[in-house]
């Protein structure tokens, strides 16, 4: 079979799911698209297996193929295993997430709900009561990201989970190196920021907690696939 066939049934299947209004799960049988496609149904077989593979669809014998909710984990693995592919460093990594995350912060003063300001604390609660390094670097990394919620953004909330999904190895030297006090003392400049709905403040704060952490960081030019 032509692989340019497969190839484009699987374009045009992908094409109908990012149509499809997000409540229906389920599309056309098999044989269906088939007819709709013009194709065979061992060409829509093949396609669905590459589509199930890209983690879109979910394909179960007797049932019509179920489209796969929306998940960050795809990006998140993608981006850790870029990351280590390239072997990329901290620093490196930091070049992008410092612009990127104190637009962010920007942002999230400006938009943050009592909602989202009381997740940020229980994350600082968090951290403050965390007594395994594990724990720890679970509660830092929520931290951020419950601050990317509060953008409104949900891109902000994709991308920054895939950047410290990616980070995990850093935070673990980070942190055990010089233990959470400095951590604790940027999240609460930064919610006390927040919560006066200051965006320069916030953006200010969020620059000196990063930078921080690169001090902390160490030693120089350590690569995050070690």
């Amino acid at each position: 079979m032509s692989t340019g066939i497969v190839d484009e049934a699987v374009s045009q299947i992908r094409s109908k799911i990012l149509r499809q209004n997000p409540a229906e799960k389920a599309l056309p049988s098999q044989s269906a698209l088939a007819a709709e496609l013009g194709i065979s149904r061992t060409a829509v077989r093949e396609a669905m297996s590459i589509l199930q593979a890209q983690g879109l669809i979910e394909v179960q014998q007797g049932k019509r193929p179920q489209v796969v909710p929306v998940s960050n984990l795809l990006l998140n693995e993608q981006l850790k295993l870029f990351i280590a592919r390239q072997g990329a460093s901290f620093h490196q990594v930091m070049e992008v997430r410092l612009p990127l995350e104190i637009e962010v912060t920007r942002i999230a003063a400006q938009r943050a709900t009592p909602d989202n300001i009381n997740q940020m604390q229980r994350c600082i609660d968090r951290l403050k009561n965390a007594k395994r390094l594990n724990d720890q670097i679970a509660a830092d990394r929520d931290f951020h990201i419950r601050l990317a919620e509060a953008t409104g953004n949900q891109l902000f909330v994709a991308i920054l989970e895939s950047f410290h999904h990616g980070l995990q190895v850093s935070m673990k030297m980070t942190l055990g190196n010089v233990g959470i006090r400095h951590a604790l003392r940027g999240h609460r400049a930064i919610l006390d920021a927040i919560t006066q709905h200051d965006p320069k403040l916030a953006a200010t704060r969020m620059q000196q907690h990063l930078k921080q952490a690169v001090k902390d960081y160490a030693p120089q030019g350590r690569r995050l696939s070690q």
